[in-house]
């Protein structure tokens, strides 16, 4: 009896654990596989490496997006007091990375640059100086 009891035990745990894994569990959104297509881990990569928040030493933003299926775009945004010198210098840094990273990945023939650089205006509309 005592051996009869222990196998309906064991065959109770096992139905039990088999139906617990043939449930089907139900996927939440932020769990669904995701896998970027090349533009989309270039920009990933290169906003990895190049990003940059505006500070008081250094009166400009970058960041890099994708705009379409090819063309990677170097987007800043500056203030007025902005050294335009050093600001060019950030870009054109920005587009030599991002030649040099398509390269690597072997995707340089069909990568596209595109930059897009604003200025800021003051919040109150004036012009500081």
């Amino acid at each position: 009896m005592k051996s009869l009891s222990r196998w309906l035990v064991a065959l109770l745990a096992s139905f039990l654990l088999t139906t617990a894994l043939a449930q089907p569990t139900q996927s939440k959104p932020g769990l669904q596989p995701y896998v970027p297509n090349r533009i989309e881990w270039l920009a990933l990569v290169l906003n990895s490496q190049l990003r940059q928040d505006a500070t008081v030493d250094s009166p400009f933003s970058l960041s890099v997006v994708n705009t379409d299926h090819e063309t990677i775009l170097i987007f800043v945004c500056y203030q007025p007091n902005v050294d335009r010198e050093i600001l060019n210098m950030a870009v054109e840094t920005a587009r030599e990375v991002t030649q040099i990273t398509a390269k690597s990945y072997g995707w340089v023939k069909w990568v596209k640059v595109k930059e897009r650089i604003e200025m800021v205006k003051p919040r109150d509309g004036r012009q500081k100086n």
